[in-house]
């Protein structure tokens, strides 16, 4: 190669890398400081490209779009309500129980695993589990109060995030043609149908997505409370609930779900504890791989590596709703990419090239 157009390449590829690298520490300090901001508008436009397809419907149907979109929400808020109404007493119970038993319950879990650790140390360390767990798993007063100075501008953030967030959802389904045609002269003529295609394939994910988790952790849901239920494990309800609401964390959240039933079955009987993970791990693993390919179509296979990733990285920037808004977020992030970037590269001997690396072949 010839030095002298090799080192001005190199020096120009330099000079990209840096001022790549630049831009990207620039754009995350910029979005760490309206990361609040950010976090409604991604949440209004999910929520808008989910609820979308009803408004769609209604207009074709010759409901006017403003009417459609106040039906839509005005049956899913009485739907959410009607449901609240008929669970929310039993669950109100439920969760007083369980509340109410939980220091036993701690106190049970630690001392079965100190036994299984030796008797000896059971028997010396039963006075400092019980002050450790009087001291950091019970609240003490200062500690109540100074959570409901906490929670009371929680409260109020939340109520500011609730406004922005329903406002923007309202005018964004009410009137979405304006906000898809800037969309689409932001980008070159040329790259429109690109732009087009990916975000009909990120709306098709997110939908698909959204199904899925409904349906199947309406399933999962029914079969953990019925299960626990069966086999007598406290606040079976809750955790049938929690495992329902779980799959809108895909990968992770039914993992993490699975633990506060398991620990509360050790404290009853280790047994019990065995089959409630046995249990969850095949629900899980047969929900995963036969129910949920059903009811979601082939565009929203993501993989689950790149799911978790997402699920991490939100969830450590924006909390929990950042969690929950994961995946349709990796669905768009994977549609731009195949449009924009794998769209005129097919490799035709991809798989062979990826069978060499697994085998480490040369």
């Amino acid at each position: 190669m010839n030095p002298e157009t090799f080192y001005p390449n190199l020096f120009s590829t330099f000079k990209k890398l840096i001022f790549l690298t630049v831009a990207i520490i620039l754009l995350v300090l910029f979005l760490n400081l309206v990361r609040a901001v950010v976090l409604v508008f991604l949440s209004a436009f999910i929520l808008t490209i989910t609820l979308n397809p009803l408004v769609t419907r209604l207009e074709e149907k010759k409901i006017p779009r403003s009417l459609g979109t106040f039906l839509t929400l005005a049956g899913i808020v009485s739907f959410v309500s009607l449901v609240g109404w008929l669970i929310l007493p039993i669950l109100t119970v439920e969760i007083g129980r369980v509340t109410r038993d939980l220091p036993q319950y701690l106190s049970l879990v630690t001392e079965r695993v100190a036994n299984l650790l030796g008797a000896d140390l059971a028997i010396l360390e039963r006075e400092e589990i019980t002050t450790l767990i009087a001291q950091q798993v019970l609240p003490t007063i200062q500690s109540v109060v100074f959570q409901i100075g906490q929670f009371s501008i929680t409260l109020l953030n939340l109520l500011i995030f609730g406004a922005v967030l329903f406002s923007v959802l309202i005018y964004s389904l009410a009137n979405p043609r304006p906000l898809i045609r800037t969309y689409l002269q932001i980008f070159p003529t040329r790259l429109r149908t690109k732009a087009e295609r990916a975000l009909v394939k990120g709306s098709n994910t997110t939908i698909g997505w959204l199904w899925a988790s409904l349906i199947v952790g309406l399933v999962e849901g029914f079969l953990a409370a019925t299960f626990l239920l069966i086999i007598g494990i406290p606040g079976a309800l809750i955790w049938g609930v929690v495992t329902a609401f779980s799959e809108l964390i895909p990968r992770v959240g039914p993992l993490i779900m699975t633990i506060p039933p398991v620990l509360i079955a050790l404290a009853i009987d280790p047994v019990k504890a065995l089959w409630v993970l046995i249990f969850y791990l095949i629900m899980q693993e047969l929900a995963g791989d036969l129910l949920a390919p059903y009811v979601r179509s082939s565009q929203t296979e993501i993989n689950p590596v790149l799911i978790i990733f997402f699920v991490v990285g939100l969830t450590y920037a924006f909390g929990f709703l950042g969690a929950l808004i994961a995946t349709p977020v990796a669905g768009f992030v994977k549609a731009y990419y195949e449009e924009f970037y794998l769209s005129g590269r097919e490799m035709p001997d991809l798989e062979t090239r990826v069978e060499k690396v697994l085998k480490r072949q040369i």
